[in-house]
């Protein structure tokens, strides 16, 4: 009995040893449907089940925080892209007025010789006190991208080469516009998807 017992211990502690230096890879292999669910929408703008791609295969993979009012005509918002092991974020900053947008990509830590934390990029890591983005009443577009080319943020602008990587149709990209600044050009605009 006294045997049995020990050997259980020692086979619970291999398991747990296992499952620890499987880490990302066990917790990886999880499965889901992840296509084409339908987005919800809130509305504080939050989401979740927004598509990556494009067509009938377009992984539910993006979601995104509740939208910000920064004031002056400006909003902000946190977007999440990502599966089961690791996931990006974007801080996606709009001038209602103007119907211009930003979106700049975290990072996955605060300096170069500190350790990864995650799986992941985290747009904490770009805002005060780690970096320069702020993203609030007296920013504007092209000061934001200014300070994203400075620092070397990954970052798009709509409208620009590249503009898929803002994700502008897969979500209401203009839906804090509309909440917050409902007269605005960015609310009334025609380039803002209205589903899924």
């Amino acid at each position: 009995m006294l045997v049995q017992a020990k050997m259980a211990g020692v086979m619970g502690a291999v398991t747990l040893a296992t499952l620890a230096l499987s880490g990302p890879a066990f917790a990886c292999s999880e499965t889901r449907d992840v296509f084409n669910n339908a987005m919800t929408v809130h509305s504080d703008c939050s989401f979740e089940n927004g598509d990556t791609e494009a067509g009938e295969t377009g992984r539910d993979q993006l979601s995104g925080k509740r939208a910000f009012d920064r004031g002056n005509g400006r909003v902000a918002q946190a977007l999440s892209v990502g599966g089961f092991c690791s996931s990006s974020q974007l801080l996606v900053f709009t001038e209602c007025e103007t119907g211009r947008s930003i979106a700049i990509r975290g990072i996955d830590k605060a300096k170069p010789d500190e350790p990864r934390i995650g799986y992941g990029d985290s747009i904490a890591f770009i805002q005060p006190p780690h970096g320069p983005i702020r993203a609030d009443v007296d920013d504007t577009v092209e000061s934001l991208s200014e300070q994203a080319r400075k620092e070397r943020y990954s970052h798009v602008e709509r409208g620009s080469a590249n503009d898929e990587h803002g994700y502008w149709t897969r979500y209401r990209s203009n839906c804090g516009c509309k909440l917050f600044y409902p007269d605005s050009k960015a609310a009334r605009a025609s380039w803002a998807r209205t589903g899924n």
